[in-house]
């Protein structure tokens, strides 16, 4: 059997390897199509050259050496290897019949090289047939082979095609035919011919008489004696019943062969991915197309060219592939069909042509076409082929850009279960990939576009999902269809960064079943379903862009069916509901209290979770009032999560954890929810419910990812309290260092300040004393308010005044470093005190350009300065965070008369001020909210009895907050109260003239500031006075 010539890296421009040079010809060596391990079995099947075909005698080998080719500016040095003259060697590059050759140079200059038909001197042999409208048919009409054509033609074709020949012109008619002697391996193929009975002599009469013609004459005899081929009696079997395949019988005949592999010809290349094939077993004859790429198009038909191909390398590209397969025994394999032609994998003994062409850079993977390829291992090694010819930037990928890192999906990775957590857009996925609850993973619906967008409103906020069409009725199919379910997902293609987008991963997601409704209900491909309802759109990917979905032509189909049938965003008139009027409350707190008490009547509503904010607080949607609210879970506190403005501050343990938990058991869930209240800032609060009837704060304490918060009362605080208590025992998450051992009495409840990241404290009113135990000794460093002060731990006290003493270093060698700066408020920087010494600080206030207020940030006092004092903080000195905390003495209020505020905050000046106090901070959750610092008891030693807050009050500087109404501190409240009367019947300090609240009545000028609308509370109001001043007589 013949083998294919090697084409070397030059060869690509059309160049020949000279190998055949100056030796006697001999298969070469070199294997040119990588043959992967899976097409072995396929090569394996391809029959062997026949033993009679074999050479005679023993032919020397081919040089192995590489070929280096010439310079381009260098002269030709042998023009026999690239024309054709009258005599010399070529390489057979087609057998027409068993008479007649196509024959071409061995090297081609700036192309294919040179080509030129000889017919075998002295012998004609059987006519093949012709189709219609054949240039060689007489009438132009369709005619059968001879007897024994097709064995005359298939003897020559497997003795010397892609072999090199020698040969010798011996006549050239006028129309250019030229009748030739032609040997190969020193034998003369015309008498091999006639001695095998596949053709008869020609008359020429110059022959007669010579020693070659009588020879020849000899063998005609031997065929004739021996009955061979055209000589023989039986002629049943010698004409083929050809069968052309065309568009009007291919599917059936795909159907026929689907999954088979082959026996096949390749009798004519059309372009590198377009043969034309026969199968001699069955002498079927068709055109098809290689499954998975596509080459450049020649230029000479117009359907086999694109805009952007190049002809020149299609020209290239089918050279390659013609001197490879033509007319070579392959493998066919039927993978598909498509627009009436079968798709087909090509395989040579030496390996799929497919793999070599893109290798190459000759073909470009198909996405449409590679969806036929049997297995995902193809189309892997596919994918590597092509990204090598990218990385090299040859043929089609020369100037391209180079190729982009992306993740590669291999083994399961490629194709996975997930659970769909949040449809963000019609396009937009954000699913669950694994059991932790951080494992999320935003994906994109290959090929697919949600409904398109239109101008928005530019007089108030886009909001796409409401305002746009078809948005919200898109992302409701999504969502009520696949939300909190298992899915299949498999990636096709990840889209590199390009311009403000980031990297994408687009999937194939198939639901377990169809979404039901009676349109298309059984259609399990999500992006088929959601464009089939006219509420997305397939993409039309550039001939270029082999980056699209596997199922693009099911998409495209999807969406002609929903144009045909008018659907949604392809209606001819825009209906009404395609928008949706939503009413935004949590930015309008007044149009929020508008719905307080409708919302409280109504019970429990159905709602949907738009948004998880934190694992307590959610963004909403009310159907029934078309309504977007901001909702806050009653009875618990959960930690901080990361950013956002609501949030604040740094992100505090778990505060991660809840987030994701919340999201995951009611993001874009259907839920019902109680309002009970509202909050300054027009957030409902109150009780969420998913899953019919679980209370979703409940759950989350459950988990341990949340703790009571003094809302918690009555059957709330029932509920919710053993559930905490439970967590604490198991110490689940934030309970993970509690100490059960330092609860004395489970009655009392047991907080856990996550905020400044301490160890559980237990504060109890019947153990005050206990709660010195956790109280940090600090260094007051400033009195801000009658009841406030600032402080400073006393262990970083050293490494504060050690920061100022480096501070003044830096500058004095550094004074070009002063006054480089445009203060701007919140902006951190070094500050000069009236000491001369530098201090880290913050702006707090611009009042001019040459005036700011600056906050220093270790001490907590405040001091208007210019320009000239104030740098930039140097890079060195903000690792350590501020040192200063503002906390409020507990159940304490200053005075109303500004003297006596004076007086306490000079008292507690006296009292604290740069001396070392024992703080115990309470939980964020047990103090007031409206309080923006931390409340605390502060103690002047380690005696219980030191608090300064009673001690204020015992002396009558401060007054008791009777508002505090918890029972967790009644008794602390009592005791209080009880020390505020001491002083009252004592007449201390603002107490000297009796009760000063008896001076808040009207005869003394006071008016109780009431709202106009509250009359209850007015009328109380003025009770309250009246009573006052009925009993001031006796108290005095």
């Amino acid at each position: 059997m013949a083998t294919i010539d090697p084409i070397q890296p030059h060869e690509a421009t059309g160049e020949m390897n000279n190998s055949h040079q100056d030796v006697p010809p001999a298969p070469p060596p070199s294997v040119d199509i990588p043959v992967s391990t899976q097409d072995m079995s396929f090569a394996s099947q391809i029959k062997k050259p026949a033993a009679q075909y074999a050479p005679s005698q023993p032919v020397p080998s081919r040089p192995t050496q590489p070929y280096r080719p010439p310079p381009v500016s260098a002269p030709q040095q042998d023009r026999s290897l690239t024309e054709l003259s009258d005599k010399g060697e070529a390489i057979v590059k087609q057998v027409i019949s068993g008479d007649t050759l196509l024959i071409r140079a061995q090297k081609g200059v700036n192309g294919p090289p040179t080509e030129q038909q000889i017919t075998l001197t002295m012998i004609q042999a059987p006519r093949l047939a012709r189709r219609a409208g054949n240039r060689d048919t007489d009438n132009g009409e369709a005619t059968q082979d001879e007897p024994y054509a097709w064995a005359s033609r298939e003897f020559l074709r497997q003795l010397v095609i892609g072999e090199l020949i020698q040969y010798s012109v011996e006549i050239t008619v006028k129309n250019s035919k030229k009748i030739a002697k032609v040997t190969y391996n020193y034998e003369n193929l015309s008498e091999k011919i006639v001695l095998a009975g596949l053709a008869k002599l020609r008359e020429q009469p110059s022959k007669k008489g010579t020693e070659e013609y009588d020879r020849i004459v000899q063998f005609k005899e031997e065929a004739e004696g021996l009955k061979l081929g055209m000589h023989s009696l039986v002629t049943t079997d010698s004409v083929r019943n050809v069968q052309t395949i065309t568009q009007d019988n291919a599917t059936q005949f795909y159907e026929k062969n689907k999954g088979k592999t082959l026996d096949g010809i390749v009798e004519q290349v059309i372009n590198g991915n377009s043969l034309r094939l026969c199968l001699p077993a069955t002498h079927h004859q068709f055109t098809a197309q290689i499954t998975g790429i596509r080459c450049p198009g020649t230029g000479q038909q117009s359907r086999d060219t694109d805009s952007q191909d190049d002809p020149e390398l299609g020209q290239r590209a089918k050279y390659a592939v013609e001197i490879r397969l033509l007319q070579r025994d392959v493998k066919i394999r039927f993978d598909g069909i498509n627009n009436q032609v079968p798709l087909v994998t090509v395989l040579h003994v030496k390996g799929n042509i497919a793999e070599y062409l893109l290798q190459e850079g000759f073909a470009r993977i198909m996405q449409w076409s590679q969806k036929y390829l049997p297995d995902q291992q193809t189309k892997d090694k596919y994918k590597q082929l092509e990204n090598i010819a990218k990385q090299k930037g040859v043929k089609i990928w020369l100037g391209a850009p180079p190729l982009q890192s992306t993740p590669s999906y291999s083994g399961d990775r490629k194709k996975y279960q997930a659970k769909v957590l949040e449809i963000v857009s019609a396009e937009q996925l954000v699913l669950k990939t694994g059991d932790k609850q951080d494992s999320t993973q935003k994906v994109f619906l290959s090929s697919t576009r949600g409904p398109p967008r239109k101008e928005s409103d530019s007089s108030r906020p886009s909001r796409a999902l409401y305002d746009q069409p078809f948005f919200f009725e898109a992302r409701e199919f999504l969502r009520k269809w696949l939300v909190g379910k298992k899915v299949s997902v498999e990636v096709d293609y990840t889209r590199p960064p390009q311009d403000q987008y980031s990297e994408r991963t687009c999937v194939t997601i198939t639901a377990s079943q169809g979404p039901g409704g009676g349109t298309n209900e059984n259609v399990k491909n999500v992006s088929e379903a959601l464009i089939v309802r006219g509420l997305g759109l397939a993409i039309r990917h550039k001939g270029g862009d082999d980056l699209r979905s596997q199922h693009l032509d099911a998409l495209i189909r999807a969406e002609q069916i929903a144009k045909d049938d008018g659907r949604c965003i392809h209606a001819k008139k825009m209906p009404d509901n395609a928008t949706l009027k939503v009413a935004e409350l949590s930015t309008d707190v007044a149009k929020a209290r508008t719905f307080q008490s409708s919302l409280q009547r109504s019970g429990r509503v159905k709602a949907l979770v738009e948004y998880v904010t934190s694992g307590n607080r959610f963004r909403i949607y009310i159907p029934k009032d078309q309504i977007l609210i901001s909702f806050i879970l009653t009875g618990i506190s959960c930690p901080r999560g990361p950013g956002g403005p609501m949030q604040g501050g740094q992100e505090e343990p778990y505060g991660l954890e809840a987030i994701n938990y919340s999201r995951e058991k009611v993001m874009q869930h259907d839920v019902t929810i109680q309002v009970e209240n509202i909050d300054k800032r027009g957030s409902f609060i109150g009780t969420l419910f998913y899953e019919g009837s679980k209370n979703l704060a409940q759950s989350l304490i459950e988990e341990g990812l949340a703790y009571l918060h003094s809302s918690a009362y009555g059957a709330l605080y029932d509920v919710l309290y053993p559930a905490e208590r439970e967590a604490k025992k198991r110490r689940l998450k934030i309970w993970e260092s509690y100490d059960e051992s330092q609860v004395e009495d489970e009655s009392v409840a047991s907080f856990h300040d996550t905020r400044d990241q301490e160890d559980t404290s237990t504060f109890s009113d019947t153990h005050v004393s206990d709660s010195l135990s956790s109280a940090r000794e600090m260094i007051v460093t400033e009195v801000h308010t009658p009841n406030s002060i600032w402080a400073q731990p006393v262990t970083t006290a050293d490494t504060v005044r050690d920061f100022s003493a480096k501070m003044k270093d830096y500058f004095l060698t550094n004074p070009s470093a002063l006054g480089l700066i445009t203060p701007k408020r919140t902006m951190k920087v070094a500050a000069k005190f009236m000491d001369n010494e530098w201090y880290r600080a913050e702006i707090q206030q611009v009042i001019s350009q040459e005036r700011y207020q600056v906050h220093y940030v270790d001490y907590g006092n405040c001091q208007v300065l210019s320009p000239d004092k104030i740098a930039r903080l140097p890079e060195q000195f903000t690792s350590l965070p501020p040192q200063a905390k503002e906390f409020q003495l507990f159940l304490t209020v200053p005075p109303q008369d500004d003297e006596w505020c004076k007086e306490a905050q000079r008292e507690l000046l006296f009292l604290t001020h740069n001396k070392h106090v024992f703080i115990n901070t309470l939980p964020k959750q047990q103090t007031t909210p409206t309080v923006s610092c931390d409340q605390a008891l502060i103690y002047l030693s380690q005696d219980p009895d030191s608090d300064v807050g009673k001690q204020l009050v015992s002396e009558g500087l401060l007054l008791v907050d009777n508002k505090r109404r918890d029972r967790r501190y009644k008794q602390l409240l009592e005791d209080y109260q009880q020390i505020q009367r001491s002083a009252k019947l004592d007449h201390l300090n603002v107490w000297q003239y009796g009760d000063i609240r008896e001076d808040y009545v009207p005869e003394f000028g006071y008016t109780p500031k009431v709202k106009p609308t509250d009359k209850g509370k007015e009328v109380a109001a003025k009770s309250a006075a009246s009573q006052s001043a009925k009993e001031a007589p006796k108290k005095k």
